[in-house]
């Protein structure tokens, strides 16, 4: 089984496998049905596409919820379903290329005790890159009951992560210190919150880094307890890469940066000059 990365070889081997379930989880903030617009085009044979905000995200409140809302355990074990997807089943999730949103899905199979779950290593881009199978086919599978088990990741909320000495920080450096915010109306970060931005994992061609490189990466984090980004997604790929590394995983804020700052009361810490 692979419980953290797979390469595309390993996978192109592994087509034909009933037991295998592929997820094209590919999206953009910028335009949120490009996605599925580029699964329609073309993607792994097997492959069924879920949307960041339609089928990983639980409702928006304005004001309450952070922008992808985790959902609930039943919510997960009811999409792992329709997937075809049961206890036993090897799960493979891709996105376009540095796994920041593939990684979502890993740590919401973690978090209901599926650990058969991996990404593929440098996504759509690499599988492009090695001229491996492509189809426009859409496949469905028979509905499955998956039944959730106790969750190899944990989940924290605002009040725990505020309590915690050191934090992870997965956002860019800019985000981080404050300098800019595309995306949420407050800039800065967390309190105790020490930066490892998630696309430090990866190199140029977003292909991971080596098991000891990223102990070496998160060496000034060890002992830290609780993790988060700006919306509980990128954050899921520093655990995937800790979890790579055979470091223990930090518990997830999965409300993350845009539900701290829905309560203005909150301490901010802002680097900008």
């Amino acid at each position: 089984m692979f419980h953290t990365i797979i390469h595309t070889d390993q996978l192109a081997s592994k087509l034909e496998d009933p037991s295998i379930r592929i997820i094209d989880c590919r999206f953009s903030l910028a335009d949120k049905e490009w996605g599925r617009e580029q699964y329609a085009q073309g993607h792994i044979p097997g492959a069924q596409y879920v949307h960041l905000d339609d089928d990983l995200s639980a409702e928006i409140i304005p004001g309450t919820t952070g922008r992808h809302p985790w959902l609930s355990i039943d919510s997960i074990c009811s999409l792992f379903s329709r997937l075809g997807i049961s206890n036993d089943t090897q799960i493979v999730v891709y996105d376009q290329s540095h796994s920041g949103i593939a990684a979502r899905f890993w740590a919401m199979a973690l978090s209901v005790g599926h650990e058969q779950v991996c990404v593929l290593n440098g996504g759509w881009k690499q599988w492009n890159a090695t001229d491996l199978p492509i189809s426009t086919h859409v496949k469905s599978y028979e509905q499955s009951n998956f039944l959730a088990s106790p969750p190899m990741l944990s989940l924290i909320n605002v009040d725990d992560l505020t309590s915690l000495d050191t934090i992870i920080d997965a956002r860019t450096e800019k985000r981080y210190k404050g300098i800019e915010e595309p995306i949420d109306p407050i800039a800065g970060h967390v309190p105790n919150a020490i930066n490892i931005p998630f696309l430090g994992n990866v190199d140029e061609n977003h292909l991971w880094l080596s098991k000891e490189e990223l102990v070496k990466r998160f060496s000034k984090v060890q002992g830290a307890s609780g993790i988060y980004c700006g919306s509980g997604v990128t954050a899921c790929h520093d655990l995937i890469a800790m979890k790579h590394a055979g470091l223990e995983l930090p518990s997830l804020y999965p409300g993350s940066w845009s539900h701290y700052i829905t309560d203005a009361n909150r301490p901010v810490v802002s680097e900008s000059t």
